[in-house]
């Protein structure tokens, strides 16, 4: 250890003032060499050794997508709107979901409408007279409109007695798309 020291010694009366700034400059540089550059010159390798890859890979866009005939695609249509047999069921999520959000409902009226030409799709049409805050409704219509996808809601009325009431009195008006006979 004494030998080292001696040698640094004599070394830095050879230098001088500016050999040793010369030496830490060289210190300074490498060490900026093997904390920045090193590490970026791999990035770079990595990220050409990707996009290498990428090229090399199929274009995805030359390949077209099949086409289904015109009567399997009108049965993935259907297929997506719940039978008229789970319209109970429904009707009961419907509910629970309107008690979950804290919204009152009062009391509703239904009505499957029977069309002719439509046997395909029937139109469930659902009047619920609520009573709400706006912060429950507006999480009601939310949650009804991402776990009933074919429940539309097709009017909606906001009554409100005094500006500084709380809560409302709301009709909203629903249409319920059922998969009919004919799908």
């Amino acid at each position: 250890m004494m030998r080292l020291l001696r040698v640094l010694e004599m070394a830095r009366y050879w230098l001088g003032m500016a050999g040793q700034s010369g030496v830490l400059l060289m210190l300074a540089i490498a060490l900026f060499s093997l904390a920045i550059i090193l590490p970026a010159q791999h990035d770079l390798h990595a990220q050409r050794d990707q996009l290498a890859w990428l090229q090399a890979q199929p274009n995805a866009a030359a390949k077209p997508e099949p086409v289904l005939p015109e009567t399997q695609q009108l049965q993935e249509f259907y297929a997506q709107f719940p039978p008229r047999a789970a319209l109970s069921e429904l009707l009961r999520a419907l509910h629970q979901l309107a008690q979950e959000c804290g919204v009152e409902l009062v009391l509703g009226e239904y009505k499957l409408s029977h069309e002719r030409n439509a046997s395909a799709l029937q139109r469930y049409e659902i009047i619920l007279p609520v009573k709400a805050h706006y912060g429950e409704l507006r999480r009601f219509l939310d949650q009804a409109a991402l776990r009933f996808p074919t429940l539309g809601l097709s009017e909606i009325s906001i009554k409100r007695d005094a500006v500084n009431e709380g809560e409302a009195e709301v009709r909203l008006m629903y249409v319920w798309l059922l998969k009919g006979e004919g799908a």
